[in-house]
């Protein structure tokens, strides 16, 4: 399996782009690194990678095929996704 983007854009403002430009590729065996300061676009990177939010230019591509043409099911059997949790769904106690 690989995922490739391509000249992917995106911003929240259109006077303020967030994200410019994105192009990499990882195969299958790759490792990938999305690392940088709070509030550069990593996860919004991320949401735009698995179109939650569509970007601007470009596109996200899953073993050839845009990502906006594959159906859920198909699309979640070959992918995983773990969001950042603001909150516990229930209290802890230690």
């Amino acid at each position: 399996m690989s995922i490739t983007v391509t000249s992917g854009t995106f911003s929240y403002d259109p006077d303020k782009p967030l994200l410019s430009d994105i192009s990499f590729e990882a195969d299958r065996g790759d490792i990938l690194a999305i690392v940088g300061p709070n509030g550069v676009g990593k996860s919004t990177l991320v949401k735009c990678l698995l179109g939650f939010l569509p970007w601007e230019r470009g596109e996200t591509t899953l073993d050839g095929e845009s990502i906006r043409h594959i159906k859920g099911r198909k699309l979640w059997q070959k992918i995983s996704y773990v969001p950042q949790a603001r909150k516990p769904a229930f209290s802890y106690r230690v």
